[in-house]
Parts: structure tokens; C-alpha cells; sequence
């Protein structure tokens, strides 16, 4: 294999995307007489930076950040030690450049996911954090964030939903905690942990604040899941309810004569310690809340960020894209019809038919928010079919999504139509592979290894009935792929691979028996030919073999000007090969983005488009 190391010269056009979304994290830091403003989603991690006397300026997707964060701390000295820590679905991370780089954090246990991150009020001196998991207690770092130890000593609960410092901490090393069933306190700096006999009736505790004046006052707040705030004027050992105008209380924040509170009425705001309430920023359900002196950030459930000044009104700050969609479907005749789907976990189906310009969801016509894979009938212009695999089952649609009904009951992960639309074939979990004629009214069986352990990672079908099929055997280690007519199915490859692997089928459409096919697993793409069984297929790997080898997460091909066309991609760049794979050029280099899907023009051949589905939600054309 020869791998041609060039950028093109094309230019990737954003045509838009859906509204910017939830997000799970915010932070806020002042640097060089303006602010840095770090937005944290399922998409990854996000920064707007705004001199001195300007707005925050476009957001910059930070490439290297993790993704799926849900916890952000911002170093209380960030202007000076440029410190993040980033608590994720499946840990912690620091970074010591502002975002630039990242290291994983050293931890006592690993997938474990982080629920919040709060530092010191005393952190320059004594490099402390502490992090709130969902099953595993607390995590304290003595360093920064550099490594994390298991401190829950004294804890019932291992469900960790807040933490607040008391102000004075370097004198009362008081840490109070809330968690799923109560609150607790530490009196050692969060050594270990004792009741505070909250009611149990009133948890969860999702968020905590302690009073500026604690050490006189001695006055806490706790804001629950369904039954309002409640205050506590010893320290915790006593409670009442405040009439905060709000069940759901998500995030607090205490200031000397200010309390704030981000509930489902809004962002609400008291000066006379929760008696009474005005609004402060009038939209539905905030769910974060950070602020560094004269400037707060808050964060609305598919509202994305919103800033205010001082006490100046707020704003929303725009042009972010922080979804976590992972699909991007085209219909066939999108050259002349331009409809397109784009899906994601949690973030449902969403349509637009006018090239990506605007966007609608799908989600109150669909059962599910999770859609694994979604397969658009080749004959949509006349049917206008697709079908959605989801974790409530299978379901089509006949109207192109306007209504849905349910085709079968088991949770499905895999659908592919074959490419006239003869066949359509789906992958059940808990019930195997089947296959239909009909879109779906009714199902054969088709047995194999998997329906013993394993499971299936990609799937294609021809017209004719010819089946490709990649099995991840036992615990997911050893990929075996097969193909053939119905009980007559040969094993044309079995390679390690690694766990969790990316793996992907590009078979052409109706292929000859002596066309080749294509797998693409790890960093490497395959090339199989219908005749070759028994023979070892050629590898080719698509990577620069001077630079890090990169997973490839899209695996495309199609008719091009001058033959057939292949595209590979690893989210950081695509490859592209005229010659069934034996030499290969970088044809884009996405830098700071990522790519998660690419997909050809219905009318490649001719306008040599692609279209390209960018990590955060965003469509792009591309010329090559």
C-alpha cells in the first residue's frame, strides 16, 4: 500500500444543523483583562474567547478534549496555570494549556463516570478537587487533578450528585456533599464523611450552596430533584423549606448578598437569603451555572449557553453545535429532492428538507430518542420509506418520517436495505439477524454463530439474496467475517481486533463475482474478493505510516469520473482511492473538527460531492 500524504485544496461548506442542544458542562475563567467562556457536551469540549471590551468571539471545538463530558472545573488561577480537569462518562482528564492537550487522570477505578467537579476556594494553595461519581463516592485530588483517590469513608450513598466548599476552608476544612438519598458533611478537608440526616423524603440533593458569611451565618442551601430549596441555618444539622417558585433545583451559587438558582422556571435570582425571588434570566429549564467575577454563564436544556455582564440582561451566545449525532442518512434522489436525516444517542431524528438549511425533529413521532442506525428505502422517491433501529425496536416510516409504526418489538442495532430495496435486513440483540421482503411485515430467521454469543457489527445484502456479514465472536476480540447465499455462508476472514472496534462494510452496488469488497477495522481497510474463499484477503492500510495510527470510522465508495471510488476516513482526515485501494491520497484534512459520517452524492459521478456530518451536528458539502 502507498498512501500519498497531500491536503486538497477544496473547501468545506456548512449548510447548517440543528439548534445547538443541551449541554453538560460549563466553566468560565478571566484571562488578559477579558474571559474564556469552555462549554462541555456529549460532542466534546468548546471554546469562545473574549478580549477585553469585545464579546466572546466564534466558538473553537477543542479536538484533543474528551468527549461526553458532563463535569468541567476551570483552575480558580487559570489566567496564570491555564488548568482544566474534565469529568466524563468514563473518567477524569487535565489539562495544563487551556484545552490544547490532554491527559487521563489517574484513578482509582476506571469507566467510571464523574457527576461533578468542584475545586478549593483555596486551590493555589492547597491544589485541591474533588469529584462526585455516579457509583463509586467521592474522588479527591490532592495535585490538581494529575491523580484522583477514593475518599468516601463515612458515605452510605455511592451516588454523588454535588459538593460545595465552605468559604473559610483553609480554618474549618468543611466540605458538605449531596447524594442520592441525603447530604453529608466532612470536617478533615474530605478525608471522610458524616450524615447530615437531610430528609430522605426531600432527596436527591442535586445541588448545594454555602452562605459567603458561613463562618458567622453558618447558613446552607440544598436544592432538590422534585421538592423545591431548603436552607439550613446550623450548618446543616436542621432544615426548611424556602419558597423558591420551582420543584426542580440544579444548580446553586452564592455570592455576599446574592443567591442564584437554576431551576425549570428559569434562572432565579434572591437578595434576602431565598425569601423572595425575582427572574433573572426568563427561560425554561437551566441546568448549569457558572460565573468568575462579572460575568455568569448558564447553560438551558436545547437552549445552549446564555451570558450575562455584571448584572447586565442575558444573552445567548450563538453559532455553537454540541450534539452527539453520529448518523447522517441522504436520500437517493437528494440531488433533485434534497431530504436528509441526521441521529444520535439521546438526540432522537432529525430531518431537513431543503439541503440542510433548517432542521426539524422527529422526536414526538418516534418511540425512542436512541437510534442506533437508520436505512432509507433505495425507492424513497416513490415510497418514501425509512426505517429506524432503536432500542424499542424497529420502526418504518411511509411518509418520510412524518409517522412512524412499530415493524418489530426487539431492540435493534443494525438495518441495511439491499441496493434496489428487494431485501430489507436488521440485527436483534436478544433475537438475531433477520431478513424481509416486505419492509418489515414479516421476518425470516437467519441463523448463524451469532445467535449463540457475539455480536454483529456491520451488515450488507444484495439483491440477488448475497449476504455480508461482520461477527464480532465471544467477548468482542476476534472479528469474523461471512458471505454467501442462505446456508451457504463461508468465513472469509477472522482477525483480532481490539475491544469496542469500529467496524465497517463498503460493498458495491450488485457486485460482479469478481468485484472486490471492502472492510475497514482498526486503521486498516480490507479487500475481499467474492471469488477469493479460502485465499487471504489483501490488506491495505489507510493511514500515514510517519504519523499516528488513526481508527477509521467511515468507509464509503461509489461511481466516480474516472471509475470507481473508495473514502476512507478516521474522523481527523479522508483518504480516498481511484485504484481498489493500492494506493491512496489524503483528499481533506478537517483539522480542529471531526468528522463522524461521509456520505456521496446521490449524483457523484457528475458533481464530485460528498457530504459530510461533523462531530456537534453540523452538514457540510465538499467538493473533491
Amino acid at each position: 500500500m502507498r498512501t500519498k500524504s497531500k491536503t486538497a485544496h477544496s473547501q468545506l461548506a456548512r449548510l447548517g444543523g440543528p439548534p445547538v442542544g443541551t449541554v453538560t458542562a460549563l466553566g468560565v475563567a478571566r484571562q488578559a483583562g477579558g474571559y474564556v467562556v469552555f462549554v462541555g457536551s456529549r460532542a466534546g469540549l468548546f471554546r469562545a474567547v473574549a478580549e477585553p471590551g469585545r464579546p466572546p468571539g466564534a466558538w473553537e471545538r477543542l479536538a484533543n478534549a474528551p468527549v461526553a463530558l458532563l463535569a468541567l472545573a476551570v483552575s480558580p488561577a487559570f489566567a496564570h496555570d491555564q488548568r482544566l480537569v474534565a469529568g466524563t462518562l468514563t473518567g477524569l482528564h487535565y489539562s495544563t494549556d487551556g484545552g490544547e492537550t490532554w491527559r487521563a487522570s489517574a484513578m482509582p477505578m476506571t469507566e467510571t463516570t464523574i457527576t461533578t467537579l468542584v475545586c478549593s476556594p483555596h486551590y493555589p494553595q492547597d491544589s485541591l478537587i474533588l469529584a462526585g461519581t455516579l457509583e463509586d463516592g467521592v474522588y479527591y485530588s490532592p495535585d490538581r487533578g494529575a491523580q484522583f483517590v477514593a475518599k468516601s469513608f463515612g458515605l452510605l450513598d455511592a451516588s454523588v450528585l454535588s459538593i460545595a466548599f465552605s468559604p473559610d476552608f483553609a480554618q474549618d476544612a468543611t466540605v458538605f456533599l449531596g447524594a442520592e438519598t441525603t447530604a453529608y458533611y466532612s470536617y478533615n478537608g474530605g478525608l471522610a464523611w458524616k450524615d447530615l440526616h437531610f430528609p430522605s423524603e426531600l432527596a436527591p440533593v442535586l445541588s448545594l450552596a454555602v452562605s459567603a458569611g458561613f463562618a458567622a451565618d453558618r447558613t446552607l442551601y440544598a436544592g432538590t430533584e422534585q421538592h423545591g430549596l431548603h436552607v439550613s441555618a446550623d450548618a446543616g444539622q436542621t432544615w426548611q423549606p424556602l419558597p423558591l417558585p420551582a420543584a426542580t433545583v440544579n444548580a446553586l451559587a452564592a455570592a455576599p448578598g446574592e443567591l442564584l438558582a437554576a431551576t425549570e422556571a428559569g434562572l432565579l435570582r434572591s437578595t434576602d437569603g431565598g425569601h423572595t425571588w425575582a427572574a433573572w434570566l426568563d427561560r425554561p429549564n437551566v441546568v448549569g451555572l457558572a460565573a468568575a467575577p462579572d460575568v455568569s454563564v448558564a447553560g438551558a436544556v436545547e437552549q445552549g449557553v446564555w451570558l450575562a455582564e455584571g448584572r447586565e440582561a442575558w444573552h445567548a451566545l450563538p453559532g455553537l453545535s454540541a450534539r452527539s449525532m453520529l448518523g447522517l442518512a441522504l436520500a437517493p434522489n437528494y440531488d433533485r429532492r434534497p431530504v436528509a436525516f441526521m441521529y444520535g444517542p439521546q438526540e432522537g431524528l432529525w430531518r431537513t428538507t431543503d439541503g440542510g438549511q433548517t432542521w426539524a425533529s422527529l422526536e414526538d413521532k418516534l418511540p425512542s430518542l436512541d437510534i442506533a442506525a437508520l436505512a432509507i428505502s433505495p425507492k424513497f422517491a416513490q415510497d418514501q420509506i425509512v426505517v429506524a433501529a432503536a432500542l424499542e425496536g424497529l420502526s418504518l416510516s411511509a411518509d418520510g418520517g412524518d409517522t412512524w409504526e412499530k415493524r418489530a418489538d426487539p431492540p435493534a442495532d443494525l438495518v441495511a436495505y439491499s441496493p434496489g430495496g428487494q431485501l430489507l435486513l436488521a440485527s436483534f440483540p436478544a433475537a438475531g439477524l433477520r431478513a424481509s421482503v416486505d419492509h418489515g411485515q414479516n421476518w425470516l430467521p437467519f441463523p448463524g454463530p451469532w445467535d449463540q454469543a457475539g455480536k454483529l457489527a456491520a451488515l450488507a445484502v444484495s439483491d440477488t439474496g448475497h449476504f455480508y456479514i461482520a461477527y464480532l465472536e465471544g467477548v468482542g476480540e476476534s472479528l469474523a467475517l461471512y458471505h454467501g447465499q442462505p446456508k451457504q455462508l463461508e468465513k472469509a476472514l477472522t482477525e483480532p481486533v481490539a475491544r469496542n472496534a469500529v467496524v465497517l462494510l463498503h460493498v458495491p452496488a450488485e457486485p460482479a463475482a469478481e468485484r472486490p469488497w471492502y472492510l475497514a477495522v482498526g486503521h486498516q481497510v480490507w479487500r475481499l474478493s467474492a471469488r477469493a474463499q479460502g485465499r487471504a484477503p489483501a490488506a491495505v492500510a489507510v493511514f500515514d505510516p510517519a504519523e499516528h495510527r488513526e481508527t477509521l470510522i467511515t468507509l464509503t465508495g461509489g461511481a466516480g469520473p474516472n471509475g470507481p471510488l473508495l473514502l476512507a476516513g478516521t474522523g481527523r482526515r479522508l483518504f480516498q482511492s481511484t485504484d481498489g485501494g493500492e494506493t491512496w491520497a489524503e483528499a481533506f484534512n478537517f483539522g480542529q473538527d471531526r468528522a463522524v459520517s461521509v456520505t456521496l452524492s446521490p449524483a457523484f459521478a457528475a458533481d464530485r460531492t460528498i457530504y459530510v456530518l461533523l462531530l456537534g451536528g453540523s452538514l457540510c458539502r465538499l467538493k473533491l
